[in-house]
């Protein structure tokens, strides 16, 4: 989808106007990163911690170094999905992480991690059902590839057995590789900390996934950095905020008054 959008921008392809339309683009996707993370923190009912972080996470340096890189607009795409999917919007939300899935693939975590909260919530899987239509898409998309190219969109490369890939890298890894490494552990950390279902499970399906990545991915910063933008940027949603607190404790207030009706 990225590479469709950029051909859009510059009119067709033209080679004048390929470099400023990626660029261009590319600035906008992160300059929006913010107003997403936003729009999640504010479906929570909470408030969002140093917005002008989100310019330090991993895929936003390296898209300085490798512009066109697809992750802060998927990022973008997948977390307003979010937002509208906490308020109850299902359509746009299921539209949002479809377009999402079909600009970078592992978009598909954030509805796998929500549909882990419905599944653990609900103890049923239908209610879940509708979250499989971006990865219907995107399948149907990888075979429409296949077929015209003879390749699939991924490689099996860049898969392997569980913490494989990491150990492999480890050994290799420079001071970029260690500090992006403890500034994921520490977005998980944070993260996981919201007490949120959806975000908890969402950390959950990300550091499955990474168990499984090869060491094509974990070899440098940028590879496992880029893949985990959505927890380095949920990582900056915080605590409640004081309206939201406020009416937590009239409900609970109004819930123990002897006049409140039975649920």
């Amino acid at each position: 989808m990225q590479g469709w959008v950029d051909w859009a921008a510059s009119l067709g392809g033209q080679r004048a106007l390929l470099a400023p339309a990626i660029l261009t683009l590319g600035a906008l996707a992160i300059g929006l990163l913010p107003a997403a993370t936003g729009a999640v923190a504010d479906a929570l009912g909470r408030e969002l911690r140093r917005p002008e972080l989100v310019l330090l996470a991993p895929a936003c340096l390296a898209f300085l170094r490798w512009p066109g890189l697809s992750e802060p607009l998927a990022a973008v795409l997948v977390l307003v999905g979010l937002a509208r999917w906490l308020r109850d919007d299902r359509g746009w939300a299921l539209a949002l992480f479809t377009v999402a899935a079909l600009t970078r693939e592992t978009s598909l975590l954030v509805p796998v991690g929500i549909g882990l909260s419905i599944a653990w919530s609900t103890r049923r899987l239908r209610p879940a059902l509708p979250l499989a239509v971006p990865a219907i898409a995107y399948a149907a998309w990888a075979v429409v590839v296949r077929i015209r190219v003879g390749a699939f969109p991924a490689g099996s490369a860049q898969m392997g057995l569980p913490v494989q890939g990491l150990v492999q890298a480890i050994p290799h890894w420079g001071l970029p590789e260690v500090a992006t490494f403890l500034a994921l552990a520490a977005c998980s950390w944070l993260t996981w900390r919201s007490r949120n279902l959806v975000l908890r499970n969402i950390v959950v399906a990300h550091l499955a996934f990474l168990a499984f990545l090869g060491p094509l991915v974990w070899w440098f910063w940028w590879g496992f950095g880029r893949v985990t933008l959505p927890l380095f940027l949920l990582a900056l949603v915080g605590t409640r905020t004081a309206d939201a607190e406020s009416a937590v404790s009239s409900e609970a207030d109004a819930e123990q008054h002897p006049l409140h009706p039975a649920r």
